[in-house]
């Protein structure tokens, strides 16, 4: 498997697993079809990366490796554990709730904040965004989304062409 890791994040990702976290693998014939990679931070544990051989995906071995991780993370006393960002199947078929989370700059003053207003701008342009991509996403068979998609994607033939 692949994650498109350089060597020094590759690196960084075994230190933190040796130090706090734990690697899950899935077994077919000897051969690696599934893994993660979680991390333990206070009572809660986080997936770093999941992963698992396309070969399987009628077997949904990817799902049942993170069940499996999940169930060690209990284990090892775990209050919650945080499956990452994204809307997949897996993640409801294993109960998960989908928690939406913004970006959060700080800035040490009013004077550090109007030297950087730009960032601060283009911030607040992404909230609009995530809330319009999130209020559309909840209603994906409405009216309005579905016109919304069509618009979008008659842009993207216009641009290609």
């Amino acid at each position: 498997m692949k994650f498109g890791l350089d060597e020094a994040d590759e690196a960084r990702v075994v230190s933190l697993a040796k130090e706090c976290g734990f690697v899950t693998v899935l077994r077919v014939g000897g051969q690696i079809c599934a893994g993660t990679i979680s991390y333990c931070v206070g009572s809660e544990y986080l997936a770093h990366m999941i992963g698992h051989d396309s070969r399987y995906d009628a077997y949904w071995v990817g799902a049942l490796c993170c069940y499996t991780t999940i169930c060690e993370s209990i284990s090892r006393g775990a209050k919650k554990f945080h499956m990452g960002g994204g809307r997949n199947e897996y993640k409801t078929r294993l109960l998960g709730v989908r928690r939406d989370m913004d970006r959060i700059d700080i800035y040490r003053s009013f004077g550090h904040l109007f030297l950087h207003l730009d960032e601060v701008l283009k911030a607040g342009v992404r909230v609009v965004k995530r809330k319009a991509k999130v209020w559309l996403l909840e209603r994906e068979k409405g009216r309005v989304t579905q016109s919304v998609f069509r618009v979008l994607h008659a842009l993207r033939r216009l641009r290609r062409n």
